[in-house]
């Protein structure tokens, strides 16, 4: 995965559907600051802000990673556009819909939210941690969660009344 090539693709599609930084953020849920470090290849993209791009504007992940393909996919019942999300092989490796591997890159539909959240940790730390030492980490963010959880139960409840 080139960043500089990704970096171009991600300004393409902004530019494609006629947004400004600031608004192509927002649409994100990211700053206008990510916005800029990606599109100059200062900073690589992670599976949330990938995955959005990829469901936001039902890019071709393959093309979005590659270049290779084309930018949108289309579903051959409704003729809209779909996003093809990569699947996670091992952890920093995905497979792509074509059956290519594509390691580095942080789309993983199909592992559980604290393998997602874990990955993303340590890839912005740039560390490796063992398979038992990842589990830990896991274990811990999950509880987390469940706590994240609990107290914005109370929040909706709250806002309820």
């Amino acid at each position: 995965m080139e960043l500089k090539e990704i970096a171009a693709r991600i300004k393409y599609i902004r530019k494609y559907f006629s947004l400004s930084q600031p608004d192509f953020a927002n649409k994100l849920g990211i700053s206008k600051g990510a916005v800029q470090t990606y599109e100059h290849g200062n900073s690589s993209p992670g599976y949330i802000v990938l995955s959005s791009i990829v469901e936001q504007f039902s890019i071709n992940s393959v093309w979005l990673l590659t270049g290779k393909g084309q930018m949108f996919v289309e579903n051959a019942e409704s003729g809209k556009h779909v996003g093809t999300p990569l699947v996670r092989e091992s952890p920093g490796t995905y497979r792509t819909p074509d059956g290519g591997l594509q390691a580095g890159t942080k789309p993983v539909p199909n592992c559980s939210p604290e393998e997602l959240i874990v990955d993303e940790a340590l890839r912005q730390l740039g560390l490796q941690v063992t398979d038992d030492q990842r589990i830990v980490l896991e274990r811990q963010v999950r509880s987390e969660i469940k706590i994240i959880v609990w107290n914005l139960k109370d929040a909706i409840i709250a806002f309820k009344k």
